[in-house]
C-alpha cells in the first residue's frame, strides 16, 4: 500500500482485497407478495437497504434473496428503492421491456404510489397537498432539504386516523414524483414529521424542526455541518484503539507500507486476515447499542398500481393497532378507511 501521491512505475502490479465488516440487521423475512413473467414483488421488512452499498453487502434486500432464498438476482431490475427503515411493496423487473415500460411510467405519472406514515401531530381533516422542491442538502449523507431551486415534488396526504391521546395521526400519502426523502422532507416542512425519523423529527433542524423551512436562523451551510455531526459515525463509538490516528498518519506519510504479503491466486476463504491495520472497524472496540428508531420507522409502502398490474402489502401492526381510535370527518376517505379495517 503506498500513499496517494505515489506514482506508479513500469511492472507495478494491483491487487484488491476489500475488506468489509457487514453491518447488523434485524432478524425479518422477505415475505414474496407476487411473482409474474414480468416482476418479483417483496413485502420490505425494515432496517436493511435494497441493494448492496457501504457496509451492506449480504445483508440488503437483493443480497438475502440471491444468498438465503436462492434467487439471481442478476436478473432482477430494481425499479424504485425504500430507505432502510422503510417498509412494504418492493418491486423488481424480470426483463428488460419491463424495466423500460415501468419507468417511462413513472416518468409519465402513470404510476399510483400510495404509503402510510404515522406522524407527530393531529393533522388536518382536509387534504393536503406540498408541491415544495426538495435538493441535496449533504451529499455524502444523502440528506434533503426544501429549496425552490431543487427538483420539482408533488406529495398528496389524507388523515386517515387521528390519536389526540398520543398526538399522532396516521397518513395516507400519495406521491406524484418519486424523489429521495420526498414524504419525510414534505411532512416535516408541513410540520407533521414522520415519528422515529432520527433524520428529519429532529431538533438540530432548528426548535421548529424545519416546519415551514424555518431552520431556526441557521444558514444552509451550517445547517449541513450541524445535521452532518449529528449522525457522525464517529458518536456510535464507545471505545477505540487509541493508537489507531497515529497509525494512518504514519501509513500516510511513507512511500510505501508493507502488508503480510498474501498469495491472492491461492488463498482460501479461511486463511483470510481478520485484523486490517487501517480498517476503522477494526480499530472499533465497542459501539453504544443500536435504539429501535435506528432499525425502524413508521413509513410503509403500501400499494403500487399502473397499467395492468397492482399489489398491495399487508398492513403494519402500527396502523391495525389504532384501528378502534379512527377519526375520519372526510367523505372521500371512507372506502379506504373501510378497507384497512375490514
Amino acid at each position: 500500500m503506498t500513499n496517494p501521491h505515489y506514482r506508479i512505475r513500469n511492472n507495478d502490479k494491483f491487487n484488491h482485497l476489500v475488506h468489509r465488516h457487514e453491518n447488523e440487521i434485524p432478524d425479518l423475512p422477505i415475505k414474496i407478495i407476487a411473482e409474474t413473467d414480468d416482476f418479483l414483488v417483496v413485502n420490505k421488512p425494515s432496517g436493511l437497504p435494497v441493494h448492496p452499498c457501504g457496509n451492506y453487502r449480504f445483508n440488503s434486500v437483493k443480497g438475502l434473496l440471491e444468498n438465503e432464498y436462492g434467487r439471481d438476482v442478476n436478473e432482477l431490475r430494481t425499479l424504485y428503492r425504500l430507505d432502510r427503515q422503510t417498509t412494504g411493496v418492493l418491486m423488481f423487473a424480470k426483463n428488460y421491456e419491463t424495466d423500460f415500460k415501468f419507468k417511462n411510467d413513472v416518468l409519465k405519472r402513470a404510476v399510483s404510489k400510495i404509503y402510510l406514515a404515522k406522524v407527530d401531530g393531529l393533522f388536518p381533516n382536509e387534504e393536503v397537498i406540498c408541491d415544495q422542491s426538495i435538493s441535496i442538502l449533504s451529499k455524502a449523507t444523502g440528506i434533503r432539504r426544501i429549496d425552490s431551486d431543487g427538483q420539482d415534488c408533488l406529495s398528496l396526504f389524507k388523515l386517515l386516523y387521528a390519536n389526540k391521546q398520543e398526538n399522532t395521526s396516521i397518513v395516507r400519502c400519495q406521491i406524484e414524483t418519486g424523489r429521495t426523502h420526498q414524504i419525510r422532507v414534505h411532512l416535516q416542512y408541513l410540520g407533521f414529521p414522520i415519528c422515529n425519523d432520527t433524520i428529519y423529527n429532529n431538533l438540530v433542524w432548528g426548535p421548529l424542526k424545519g416546519k415551514g423551512g424555518d431552520y431556526g436562523g441557521k444558514s444552509i451551510e451550517q445547517l449541513r455541518n450541524d445535521v452532518v455531526k449529528q449522525h457522525d459515525k464517529k458518536s456510535w463509538i464507545c471505545e477505540s484503539d487509541p493508537d489507531y490516528a497515529q497509525r494512518l498518519k504514519e501509513i500516510g506519510e511513507n512511500d510505501l507500507y508493507e502488508h503480510d504479503q498474501l498469495d491472492l491466486l491461492n488463498l482460501k476463504f479461511d486463511e483470510l486476515p481478520s485484523y486490517d491495520p487501517i480498517c476503522w472497524n477494526c480499530a472499533t472496540y465497542q459501539k453504544r447499542p443500536f435504539p429501535d428508531d435506528h432499525w425502524f420507522m413508521p413509513l410503509h409502502c403500501w400499494k403500487y398500481s399502473g397499467d395492468g398490474w397492482s399489489f398491495e402489502s399487508p398492513l403494519p401492526e402500527w396502523v391495525i393497532q389504532h384501528s378502534d381510535l379512527i377519526q375520519n370527518n372526510i367523505q372521500e376517505n371512507k372506502k379506504e378507511i373501510q378497507k384497512i379495517t375490514a
